[in-house]
Parts: structure tokens; sequence; C-alpha cells
């Protein structure tokens, strides 16, 4: 798509990353809105993890398709998004190698 974009159309790369990055989001409100309604998770707070321009256009379309979501929590620096992967890795491990719900 990015391509036919570069080739048919007047686009800029800024553009046309924007474009890629609006699909995947548009992509992710779908599974989004899918997984608010099968655990009843409607009117919930949301935690956005990752590159600050996507966490952006995220809340951006969220606010224009009017999906309930009274707060958002944006995490970002690299520092919080690695701590959050080896928290989550080390509870992975603790439930499947020792059957534990908590880690202490």
């Amino acid at each position: 798509m990015p391509g036919f974009m570069e080739v048919l159309l007047d686009t800029t790369p800024g553009q046309r990353k924007l474009f890629i990055e609006s699909a995947i989001i548009a992509e992710d409100l779908v599974a989004f809105k899918e997984y608010q309604q099968l655990f009843d998770t409607l009117g919930q707070p949301v935690f956005l993890i990752g590159d600050n321009r996507r966490c952006e256009i995220f809340q951006r379309m969220v606010n224009l398709l009017k999906i309930d979501v009274p707060d958002f929590t944006t995490i970002n620096e690299e520092t919080e998004i690695d701590d959050l992967n080896i928290k989550g890795a080390l509870e992975i491990a603790a439930k499947v190698k020792y059957g534990r719900d908590d880690l202490k």
C-alpha cells in the first residue's frame, strides 16, 4: 500500500507513515471493542503502551468514534516498557513453573 501511495498519489513519507499507523490502529480498535464486549470492560480505564505518536492517534480515534473510555494512561518511556516486559515475564514464569498466582 505505501508503494502504491508513493507512485500513484502525491504524498509525503510522513503522510504514508501516518496512513499505515492509522490502519494498524483501526484494526486494534476493532479488537479493542470486541474485547470490551467479551469481557465486560466498557467504561474501564485503558493503559496504552508504546510509541507516543501511536498512543495519541489511538486516543483521538477512540474519541472520534465515541468509544466509552473514561481515562487513558500512556506508558511510552523505554525503561518503563522494559520494566513491564520483565515483570510480565517473571509473572508468567512463576505461574508456569510454580503454579503461583502471585510473585513475591
